[in-house]
């Protein structure tokens, strides 16, 4: 009856594994798709050009920090002919905004607001603390622009990222609604980080791509948002929340809110990804950098769960889609990580035998051997520039040390980020 019962959970484990592989293909096939179809670069008609659209880039800090400070200077940097970035200082004390000041030489305008005196679109934003979802709401409506960029805190950007999300929402003005740019970062050093590569293949294929071809694309860890002003104020801005988390959460669950009123007889959503390297999580140095990777995406998924009730659909508003991401990222690490416990045991008490716990192997550990290889594989199929040689064959191998070792730890992270609910 035990035996029977690890078969069963086993096989489960199988049939979430070929879910997962079919939506790797359904991804390759759109960003094949796109390739075929082509893309214009217009990045220095857009630079020059007068009659661009503006774009508002809304930021919330959490602190006045090194590197708080260094995320608003990089988004003052981004090359587009018109762009200013407005920066919500959410409650900050004295000491914060006098490190605010002494930076940017900021000056108080008859708005009530502040502006650099240097040759640069920014502006300020000073509020009582309220939360994440108010600070942002406060960003858009100062906005000047009729889009709205967002990018992830921790995220590196290239500095023609706006350049490049901006056609897609002027080539379709009456469909597209919003535009996501991402694409993974190959590096191929050590284990660390050709896990960390494997990991963002898959989520490139699966949660960006795959999804796109359902219309269910939702952020994801390192990528960069444009959307149009006008539709996140109809939808009564960012959903409000006591969470006073900034970035990805915030993002996803403002995605999700639109996904969601569009499946409820509100106004149509689309959100087009953007295949391209504007926008990607860096490469972690060290083990603990890839565990702070993992948690801050359990803590985004685990966020936009506990608020789905500000969110119109709830749970249905991607669909299937967002049950399917509580399945592979906390049901599946949770269920395969007990089975390995309760296969043990079993063996060890002889109540299960051998063969059983093969096929515990080869519904996990083989099947996710498959998955990594397929996801090497079919990027190289998808991507209009291939990698190079060795690069791929390190990571191709690469699939056999995740599966056997890093996988099982990786199922403890995962459960354990989505537990705790914030990073760690």
């Amino acid at each position: 009856m035990i035996s029977t019962a690890l078969q069963v959970a086993a096989l489960s484990l199988f049939l979430m594994g070929a879910i997962s592989f079919a939506i790797l293909f359904k991804g390759c096939y759109v960003l094949r798709r796109q390739a075929r179809q082509g893309s214009h670069d217009y990045s220095s008609i857009l630079l020059k050009s007068a009659q661009a659209p503006m774009v508002s880039v809304v930021a919330v800090t959490p602190d006045a920090s090194g590197e708080s400070r260094g995320f608003v200077r990089r988004l003052l940097e981004l090359h587009f002919s018109s762009h200013e970035v407005v920066l919500v200082l959410d409650g900050p004390s004295e000491q914060e905004f006098a490190r605010w000041e002494e930076e940017f030489r900021l000056a108080a305008t008859s708005k009530g607001t502040w502006e650099s005196a240097d040759p640069q679109r920014l502006v300020v934003v000073k509020k009582e603390r309220a939360g994440a979802a108010a600070a942002y709401n406060a960003g858009v409506e100062m906005a000047a622009g009729s889009f709205i960029a967002l990018f992830d805190h921790q995220s590196k950007f290239t500095p023609d990222a706006l350049l490049r999300l901006v056609p897609t929402l002027l080539a379709d003005p009456e469909g597209v609604t919003a535009a996501c740019g991402f694409a993974p970062e190959l590096a191929s050093g050590d284990l660390t980080q050709r896990f960390a590569a494997i990991e963002s293949l898959r989520l490139w294929l699966a949660r960006c791509a795959g999804f796109t071809g359902w219309d269910m694309l939702v952020p994801v860890p390192g990528c960069c948002l444009m959307i149009r002003r006008e539709a996140i104020l109809e939808a009564g801005g960012f959903p409000a929340s006591p969470d006073p988390r900034q970035g990805l959460p915030r993002m996803l669950e403002l995605i999700l809110h639109l996904h969601g009123r569009a499946r409820t007889g509100g106004a149509p959503f689309q959100m087009a990804l953007v295949a391209e390297p504007v926008s990607y999580v860096p490469a972690p140095k060290t083990r603990d950098e890839l565990h702070h990777q993992i948690d801050c995406d359990q803590s985004a998924l685990r966020a936009a769960l506990r608020h789905r009730k500000s969110i119109a659909a709830g749970m249905g508003a991607i669909g299937w889609g967002l049950h399917a991401l509580v399945c592979g990222r906390v049901v599946r690490p949770l269920l395969e990580t007990a089975l390995y416990v309760l296969t043990a045991i079993g063996i060890a008490a002889g109540v299960v035998p051998i063969k059983a716990g093969v096929l515990v192997l080869l519904c996990t550990v083989v099947t996710g051997i498959v998955i990594s290889m397929a996801a090497v594989v079919l990027r190289e199929l998808a991507a209009l520039r291939g990698s190079q040689p060795d690069q791929l064959v390190r990571l191709f191998w690469a699939a056999f040390p995740e599966n056997l070792g890093y996988r099982q730890m990786r199922n403890l992270w995962l459960v354990s980020g989505f537990l705790k609910g914030k990073p760690r």
